[in-house]
């Protein structure tokens, strides 16, 4: 599959390609980029082929095979000149099975390609001194660093997580480079988490927090929420808070943006989509009370006493979150499991897993000085 543009860094090809002239060239191709069909769940990695000459964008047999599709002509459709074109989604995961449950689940709870808000209202953020404007002037971005967050900027602006605005305040962005050679969006608001007045944080202990986990437990399912803090919008009044300048790398014009919904880096996202979500979930009510939630911050962790209650009530709390406009990572799901998985989760997972380590490895207490001696561990 051929690409005409391509902007971020490539490498030589060792294909072939043989015109109508008999003429053999290589063309460069791209890394590895993450791809999925709109509208659906199934997603893809994929090295394209850059062909700045091919009058428009191919769609070959090697996607279509990952697709898992097949293209039929019917004899009732009229040909026309309209051009099959593809489109390339902005760090997208890639492809896995969704979790299987033996009760049936919204399948909307899934999809984390299409926007969607949590039902609750927008946040409005307070400032120390309304009088005062954070004006802070954007950072050089080489070329190559502005080509590298275009497409992630377009996504945001596709999804309506960015708006352009014309604001007096304004904190600088910076490319992150990642090991793959893509780049991270990331805005410097140390100036802005200085200004705002603070909201006291409610997010527990994490080891205190595992410590309700009741000792009937059987089976765990842990759910981490995608872009958490994009689903909460922010009020108008407060959005132009967190504008910053972006320069289109083609045109060299400068504009302004901001975010309409909260933004990663701002100091009270964390508490403030917690406490959001934790209302939300007192609303949650299983046909029988024999699970217990635990919340922290994006993560649910769901201790169940059987495989049964654990997969009916999974079902019901997926429910639940697609009903109130959240999304779950299918990827980074566990479910009905009987031993944490270290790996998959950056918080909740890996306190679970020092949990499991710490209860279940240890020898049976078998005399009074040991047990002071674990009870002060």
């Amino acid at each position: 599959s051929v690409l005409r543009e391509y902007w971020g860094p490539t490498t030589p090809s060792k294909t072939p390609i043989v015109g109508v002239g008999g003429k053999q060239i290589f063309p460069r191709k791209t890394p590895p980029l993450s791809c999925y069909m709109q509208g659906s769940l199934l997603s893809f990695t994929h090295s394209f082929l850059v062909m700045s000459h091919c009058p428009t964008p191919l769609l070959g047999r090697d996607i279509l095979s990952l697709l898992k599709v097949t293209i039929h002509i019917s004899p009732h459709i009229s040909p026309t000149s309209h051009f099959l074109m593809m489109f390339l989604g902005a760090d997208t995961p890639p492809s896995h099975t969704l979790p299987q449950l033996s009760k049936p689940v919204n399948p909307e709870v899934w999809d984390t390609t299409t926007p969607s808000m949590a039902k609750c209202s927008p946040i409005h953020i307070v400032l120390r001194d309304p009088s005062r404007y954070i004006s802070q002037p954007q950072y050089p971005l080489t070329t190559t660093a502005l080509l590298g967050l275009e497409p992630i900027i377009q996504d945001l602006l596709r999804k309506g997580y960015l708006r352009p605005t014309h604001s007096p305040f304004n904190t600088p962005i910076l490319a992150v480079k990642k090991p793959n050679g893509s780049y991270r969006l990331v805005q410097d608001l140390r100036l802005v988490n200085s200004s705002v007045v603070p909201i006291h944080p409610l997010v527990p202990n994490p080891y205190t927090l595992l410590s309700q986990i009741p000792a009937t437990t059987t089976h765990f399912s842990v759910l981490d929420l995608k872009d958490a803090f994009f689903s909460i919008p922010l009020s108008s009044e407060s959005q132009d808070i967190f504008a910053f300048t972006w320069t289109d790398p083609h045109t060299r014009h400068s504009r302004q943006l901001t975010w309409t919904v909260l933004p990663q880096g701002f100091r009270d996202s964390p508490h403030l989509f917690g406490q959001v979500l934790a209302q939300d979930l007192t609303s949650f009510h299983p046909t029988c009370p024999d699970s217990t939630l635990l919340q922290y911050v994006d993560d649910l962790l769901l201790c169940s006493p059987s495989w049964e209650h654990s997969q009916s009530h999974t079902a019901q709390l997926l429910n639940f979150l697609a009903d109130k406009g959240y999304r779950v990572s299918p990827h980074k799901a566990q479910v009905s499991q009987t031993t944490p998985t270290r790996d998959t989760y950056p918080t909740m997972g890996k306190l679970f897993h020092q949990y499991f380590i710490s209860f279940h490895l240890f020898p049976p207490a078998n005399n009074e000085s040991f047990t002071h001696l674990f009870l002060e561990l």
